[in-house]
């Protein structure tokens, strides 16, 4: 080899791992990081987004939020009421059916492909299909319940309004409970074999197992599947926008969903601005007491 190419190519080695990072880094900071920063800037503005004028407010978009918004104070409440029942009812059904599933027998890989199957669905045909399901007059929940009182019981979901939001948490949970079944799964099956033939020979019960070794061991994919469910808990914008467009009565509004209504609707861009700010502040503190806490119960 000659001597005088030598640091040539240790600089061309060098550099080849940056110039394969850059397109990555580039996009991620244009479609990420940028708008993340302009819609800090703006939330201190009052701007109707339709001409240059802009005027310097402050902290004050984030004030009127909490003391003169009563519909974003709905929207926070319908987040919060997402969020646990969220943390609850798709996690505590994928943990069932993971163990329940979690075996050879003949039919179990077709429960487990038609559970898994709507999280494959985007949301927004979900939105359709159980709005479908909801409706009052042509619903399969409302023909299933006709039919079995002969016509006398009958579900209006829209009624009352502040009752809404609790249809729209069970669609959500049908459809986020078959990817927490398959986590788990994957994470009982890294769980080694020889563990739970030693629990079984040593008399623990199903239950037991559960509580005592299984779960002691998937400290992980539980920071996982509480950390996704959480995002997605106050992310959720399409299921609701599909389903009740907020109503009725704006009862059924989350942050992102009022935020798209602020914004494009109602042209205040600086308020609108602030609702994502809060709603960013409130996941990533979210996702930091999540990980901390599963932290605290590995130590």
């Amino acid at each position: 080899m000659n001597p005088q190419s030598l640091p040539r190519s240790r600089k061309k080695i060098k550099w080849t791992p940056y110039i394969f990072l850059a397109a990555p880094i580039a996009v991620y900071l244009v479609f990420m990081i940028f708008p993340a920063v302009y819609s800090m800037v703006i939330s201190l503005f009052y701007w109707d987004g339709l001409t240059n004028e802009r005027h310097f407010v402050g902290l004050d978009n984030y004030v009127a939020l909490f003391q003169s918004d009563p519909i974003f104070r709905t929207a926070v409440k319908n987040n919060v009421i997402w969020a646990v029942l969220s943390e609850i009812l798709p996690i505590c059904l994928g943990l069932a059916l993971a163990v329940l599933l979690n075996s050879k027998r003949r039919g179990f890989a077709f429960f487990r492909s038609c559970i898994f199957f709507p999280s494959v669905l985007s949301i927004s045909t979900i939105g359709l299909i159980w709005r479908w399901m909801y409706d009052p007059n042509f619903g399969l929940i409302n023909a299933m319940l006709k039919t079995v009182s002969g016509g006398a019981v009958s579900l209006n979901w829209q009624d009352p309004p502040e009752h809404t939001i609790f249809f729209l948490i069970i669609a959500g949970s049908w459809a986020y409970s078959g990817l927490c079944m398959i986590l788990f799964m994957a994470g009982i099956k890294s769980i080694p074999e020889s563990t739970l033939e030693a629990a079984r020979l040593d008399g623990a019960t199903g239950w037991q197992r559960l509580i005592y070794v299984i779960l002691p061991q998937m400290k992980n994919t539980i920071n996982i599947v509480l950390t996704f469910t959480l995002i997605n808990s106050f992310k959720v914008f399409d299921l609701i926008y599909v389903m009740t467009a907020g109503g009725p009565a704006r009862m059924t509004n989350v942050m992102a969903t009022w935020s798209y209504y602020t914004i494009f609707r109602y042209n205040e861009y600086g308020t609108g601005s602030a609702m994502c700010i809060v709603l960013s502040l409130i996941l990533v503190a979210g996702s930091l007491f999540i990980n901390k806490v599963v932290r605290m119960e590995k130590n």
